[in-house]
């Protein structure tokens, strides 16, 4: 900012309206210049001044922050939560960024876990463990042990014991990792106590891997070991010793798999424990091309496609089609038009022999022992920020780092391990044809391709369409946790069936766009049964005009599968005649 002109026009929303403050450059890096505008503003716009108070701040400008954030009647009533939210970021921003913290108690902090506000509760155990509040550690005990198994209260309070260290955090990991503890709190208790005793809780780890009968990958436990410098080594080593179940050992390489994680002694544990005892050997060209033959005379996409899309090989974590999905590998949109079938074979089978420089991983060592590893997404002189296979952005101070090296790529290898040959067969040629003329080229109208699904819906929205006020408190207000991802196909339609089990026949899902200039539009859809729809809290109907303003808006579905022919919807949004909206349907992860 230093940098700019030596003044410069600052506009900030005062209580009576838009005005222009000229404002040095050294007063806008103060926190205190902010404290004056955020005084002055209007309720709505006091949000942004919190956040600038935070960023540019002193711990005394931090202390008055906090201050405000803890007093009962420190913001305005209409929006007191709303503010404490934004308060309680920037200074979370401050603590693990800027290493800087209010001056004083910070105790102070300690009566706001009583609020009812959930989010509040969250961002002050996350502060407390960013404070290194250990005069909190009684709390946090008592907070974990209480709370409901694997919830989001138990897991803010763990994360923040475990940033404390010390006596009281072993002391309750190990209390969670107990027998008698319901099999959630076991893997809390471990994945904490990796933190702290790293060969205590591998051996917990074999104990609890080798008797427990768990249908799902037991993530929660393996990522305390994979954050932790030689974790993953540690629990190879307690393992190699241990008889796991071949079905279990499978699921802990699938999880390996999806994180993006090719820990080389911890997957030659598990792939001996599943009996894959073949490792991939390069092929030669003739062996490259009868493959690639293969692939292009048995390979069936359309099977490859429904390969592409399952849960267990995660493919959508890294890789987007049609701009849906991961951001941590190349969008595959268009990789069968201008590559051959020889290159998707081996990038398949070998995804780190050729990386794009886009892509290169950087594998990061800190100084309190965690690891991290993930694409580069942005660095500059104090922070590195990582995204990791799963999508999830990590910001590092440099000063944090220990030491780092460059990554392999975060597909890791061994996917056919887990293929049949004739699946392998299916998914490159599926693969190969994207981008090609056909059924699989690139997708030009505006599709929505990346949807939102309730993952609960409660019977009240099942029975009935909600009226307004129903809709908004229970849809439009519903937790971003509350919604899992799902993706159309490479032709824009969304498949259902996988969407709605019998029991819950109806879906709430939602889109969303973006437009740069407003103007009318209309939605799609290939058939208007069971369904009825909104942009943002207001009701539209199908194929009819509607004004979209500028800005990110969401466009939500009540899809009643039970009224609906087909197994699949397929949404469209619009331009109508004469329009000059400009818009782009939002994809990503």
């Amino acid at each position: 900012m230093t940098k700019l002109l030596l003044r410069f026009a600052l506009l900030t929303f005062l209580a009576g309206g838009l005005a222009a403050v000229t404002v040095s450059p050294a007063a806008a890096q103060s926190g205190s210049i902010y404290i004056r505008f955020f005084e002055k503003a209007s309720p709505t716009a006091q949000g942004k001044y919190l956040e600038l108070i935070a960023k540019f701040g002193s711990p005394e400008d931090l202390r008055w922050l906090l201050d405000h954030t803890v007093d009962p009647a420190g913001f305005n009533a209409e929006n007191r939560d709303e503010l404490r939210l934004k308060s309680l970021a920037g200074l979370a921003v401050a603590a693990a960024n800027n290493k800087k913290q209010p001056t004083g108690d910070l105790t102070d902090i300690g009566p706001l876990l009583q609020s009812e506000n959930l989010e509040i509760r969250l961002a002050v155990f996350r502060l407390i463990g960013l404070w290194k509040l250990e005069a909190m550690a009684e709390p946090l005990q008592q907070t974990v042990l209480s709370s409901p198994a694997n919830g989001p209260v138990q897991s803010a309070a763990l994360a923040a014991l475990s940033s404390l260290g010390g006596e009281k955090a072993k002391e309750t990991f190990m209390k969670l990792a107990a027998d008698d503890q319901p099999l959630a709190n076991r893997e809390l208790g471990i994945a904490g106590l990796a933190g702290v005793d790293l060969p205590l809780a591998a051996k917990a780890a074999a104990g609890l891997l080798a008797t427990a009968d768990f249908q799902e990958p037991p993530g929660l436990l393996m990522q305390g070991f994979l954050d932790q410098q030689n974790g993953s080594q540690e629990l190879a080593k307690a393992l190699q010793g241990t008889e796991l179940s071949r079905d279990l050992a499978r699921l802990m390489l699938r999880y390996l798999f999806s994180v993006g994680r090719n820990d080389e002694e911890l997957a030659t544990v598990l792939n001996t424990q599943a009996g894959i005892t073949e490792t991939l050997k390069p092929l030669d060209r003739d062996e490259l091309l009868a493959l690639a033959h293969e692939v292009q005379t048995a390979g069936d996409p359309a099977r490859g496609e429904a390969i592409f899309r399952r849960n267990d090989l995660s493919c959508f974590k890294c890789h987007a089609l049609s701009g849906a999905g991961g951001k941590v590998g190349p969008d595959l949109s268009a990789v069968g038009g201008s590559s051959p079938v020889e290159y998707v074979i081996t990038s398949i089978m070998f995804p780190s022999q050729d990386i794009k420089e886009a892509y290169l991983t950087r594998k990061v060592f800190t100084l309190r022992g965690k690891v991290y590893q993930g694409v580069v997404v942005d660095r500059d002189d104090k922070r590195l920020i990582l995204r990791d296979a799963t999508g999830v952005e990590t910001t590092i101070p440099e000063e944090d780092i220990d030491e780092e090296a460059e990554g392999k790529s975060l597909m890791p290898q061994g996917l056919p391990n887990f293929l049949t040959h004739a699946e392998f067969l299916d998914l490159a040629a599926f693969i190969s044809q994207l981008g090609k003329p056909g059924p699989y080229a690139v997708r030009k109208e505006p599709t929505i391709q990346r949807w939102r699904v309730l993952r609960e819906v409660p019977p009240a929205l099942v029975a009935d369409v909600p009226h307004d006020e129903i809709f908004a408190q229970q849809v439009l207000a519903a937790a971003d946790n509350a919604w899992e991802p799902a993706y159309a196909m490479t032709a824009g339609a969304l498949p259902l069936g996988p969407l709605a089990p019998a029991d819950q026949p109806v879906l709430y899902l939602y889109g969303e766009v973006e437009a740069a200039v407003a103007g009318p539009v209309q939605l799609s859809l290939d058939s208007p049964e069971g369904v009825v729809a909104w942009i943002d809290g207001d009701r539209i109907a199908a194929g009819q005009s509607f004004e979209l303003p500028t800005g990110k808006h969401r466009i939500t579905l009540r899809v009643d599968t039970r009224e609906r022919a087909a197994d699949a919807l397929r949404a469209v949004v619009e331009k109508t005649s004469g329009s000059s909206a400009d818009f782009q349907v939002v994809g990503g992860p």
